[in-house]
């Protein structure tokens, strides 16, 4: 667009399947005079689908330019190498006071995509979705330290994944809890919420603990505690605040966060759980469920009274704190009516509890990007309010 109009902005459009991508900002490529002709321009609030070659490019000088909070979506209809993003035209130095701020790009294929010229521009408070650009620019959002050992139990070493916010603090904290049927899973899992939410002030640690074949129940429960203390303990070391802890969790992992939300008391206790598609009642799963078993060291029918003490529907007291659950009414792993039941237990004893509930949505729902953004905009509000 040679518009040669300073200030111009661009919003609330819909770009699909464009040759030319979402928009391009141009001048002469040759001439580099003290400010560009388009100088000003605000690229905001859009939708940019599948483009056929870049989503945003420039061409030449261009100055004080501000992309903001756009949706870019890259297509499984694409190949796996995309050039989203042509920042800085055709020689550095040719981009002055560009800002990519608050913008999210949701990959919705299965390869990768590659991130264009990345020079002279600030980064700031962006989310990258799905499988990760294969040349990601750097975000200066937060800082990321992966595998920080916290304890080690039976000779099992356990690492933390640290997402901190950058800035002074001190920072309210999650402690991410990752899924997998307690028999498996990653740190990893919970990446794009935890980075997120560290963009945005939430520091988070994402962590692991002994599996199901490694140790029973209470084990995995315990290595939860060790990291919530490891946590506080060093709190000043991360410029974190070791008052505001909350702890996330997917699936088995929503099962440990809610596990550990409510026994955690005393000096030990947390600010707000979040529950992400969790099992809840243990008693409730299906009876030959080989990831119960195997958690627990035996068929629930078998030890009745250890299942009910693992099982957060059990646990739920007038101090408890704040729950948010999230779950899928199509979770044919998990039962929406655990979901449910949890909640009105929550409400009979007057704890604050907030039910997302994704219609038509099967298990560890949010993690696709139909519904990752908002549950991580949910996740934020509730935190903020329960962090303050």
């Amino acid at each position: 667009s040679d518009y040669n109009s300073e200030g111009t902005i661009i919003q609330f459009n819909h770009s699909y399947s464009n040759g030319g991508g979402l928009v391009n900002l141009c001048n002469n490529p040759s001439s580099r005079p003290p400010r560009g002709f388009n100088d000003g321009t605000i690229v905001r609030n859009n939708v940019s689908r599948d483009e056929i070659d870049r989503v945003i490019g420039f061409d030449g000088t261009v100055t004080n330019t501000l992309i903001e909070n756009n949706s870019i979506y890259v297509s499984p209809n694409r190949s796996p190498q995309i050039i989203v993003f042509d920042i800085f035209g055709k020689a550095p130095g040719f981009a002055s006071g560009v800002v990519f701020r608050g913008n999210t790009v949701i990959n919705e294929g299965k390869g990768t995509y590659d991130w264009g010229g990345a020079s002279d521009v600030v980064f700031e408070n962006n989310s990258f979705l799905g499988r990760q650009p294969a040349n990601a620019p750097p975000s200066g959002d937060f800082e990321y330290r992966p595998a920080v050992p916290f304890a080690q139990r039976d000779g099992i070493h356990l690492r933390a994944d640290l997402y901190l916010p950058k800035g002074s603090g001190p920072f309210p904290a999650v402690v991410y809890i990752h899924g997998g049927g307690w028999s498996g899973g990653v740190r990893t899992q919970l990446r794009n919420p935890a980075a997120f939410l560290a963009a945005r002030g939430i520091a988070g640690i994402a962590i692991e603990y002994r599996l199901s074949n490694q140790a029973k129940y209470p084990a995995a429960l315990e290595d939860c505690l060790e990291a919530l203390r490891w946590v506080r303990s060093n709190a000043g070391r991360y410029r974190l605040d070791s008052a505001r802890i909350a702890a996330a969790g997917s699936s088995a992992g929503g099962h440990l966060a809610a596990l550990l939300g409510l026994t955690a008391t005393g000096a030990d206790k947390i600010r707000a759980v979040v529950a992400l598609n969790p099992v809840l009642d243990l008693t409730a799963m299906d009876p030959g469920s080989v990831a119960v078993k195997a958690f627990l060291g035996a068929p629930c029918a078998e030890v009745k009274d250890l299942c009910q003490e693992a099982s957060p529907q059990f646990r739920a007291a007038p101090q408890s704190p704040p729950f948010l659950i999230a779950h899928g009414t199509a979770d044919k792993t998990v039962p929406y009516s655990q979901a449910e039941a949890m909640a009105a237990k929550l409400r009979s004893l007057r704890v604050p509890v907030s039910l997302f509930t994704a219609e038509d949505a099967p298990h560890t729902f949010w993690a696709n990007p139909r519904w990752l953004p908002t549950i991580q905009e949910v996740m934020e509000s509730f935190l903020k309010l329960h962090f303050r």
